[in-house]
């Protein structure tokens, strides 16, 4: 399924990370797929695509260890050293025995997600050229009528009369069920902390679940015992929308509590 869309662009300079493997996935063919997306998009003209050392090596350079959480300020450091328009990366998952591929491009000037695409098959050979054909094809978007793009801002929220222990938190995004990635850990208290930024197709109602986890050295550790509701958005061309919700320790209980979306 084709979630986002991009601008048309003449040429496009990405690189390819490494994707995030959700369960159920032989390391192997997690570790062989990155260079077998970069073969198959290296035959596109309008993608040149950079090869795997380099993008190891800026990794290095900046002491960047995963990039499963969006930062702005990395993707910049990244694009810059790189020379590259955006970097792809994303996430394997099994369901039902067929092997589950999101994939997304950020755009490395701003680290806003400009296009995510998935795809299911039982066919591992399959999915590398479906995944670059998905991309590849949501780069012909009608400039006409302009994408909108969404801000998810997220706060943990600590009432003066509260109790007890409140947990670091890490959120994981997904627009219609595709995964969008992983938020940077939340540690700080009482202060507003954007999560995620990306660009949307207008004229549309999509579905966002933000489901939220335990954090352990910077990483998922599982999902939390509290979660906020599903809700939908829509957007007009060249509409800026923010979404801004916390987690609320409170003197009785805790909630999640949506501020606007």
């Amino acid at each position: 399924m084709m979630l986002l869309l991009l601008i048309a662009l003449d040429t496009l300079t990405v690189a390819v990370a490494d994707f995030e493997n959700l369960g159920g996935i032989e390391e192997g063919y997690a570790n062989a797929f990155p260079s077998m997306l970069i073969t198959t998009l290296s035959k596109y003209e309008n993608i040149k695509v950079l090869e795997r050392e380099s993008l190891r090596k800026a990794l290095e350079e900046f002491r960047i260890q995963t990039l499963s959480g969006i930062d702005p300020d990395a993707f910049r450091k990244l694009g810059d050293w790189l020379g590259a328009d955006g970097i792809i990366t994303g996430s394997f998952t099994v369901i039902d025995g067929a092997i589950r591929v999101d994939a997304r491009l950020i755009d490395t000037k701003t680290g806003i997600v400009l296009t995510g695409v998935s795809y299911t098959s039982r066919n591992k050979e399959e999915i590398p050229d479906s995944i670059a054909s998905l991309i590849t094809s949501s780069l012909q978007m009608d400039e006409s009528k302009g994408e909108g793009t969404v801000e998810i801002y997220f706060r943990l929220t600590y009432t003066p009369l509260a109790t007890g222990k409140i947990y670091h938190q890490i959120i994981r995004l997904y627009i219609d069920g595709v995964y969008m990635g992983t938020s940077p850990p939340v540690r700080d208290v009482n202060k507003w902390v954007k999560i995620f930024a990306l660009k949307l197709k207008p004229d549309r109602m999509y579905k966002l679940k933000l489901e939220h986890g335990y954090v352990e050295k910077g990483k998922w550790l599982g999902p939390y015992d509290m979660q906020p509701e599903t809700f939908s958005i829509s957007l007009k061309p060249g509409e800026s929308h923010i979404i801004k919700y916390e987690f609320v320790k409170g003197s009785i209980k805790d909630f999640f509590k949506f501020i606007n979306r």
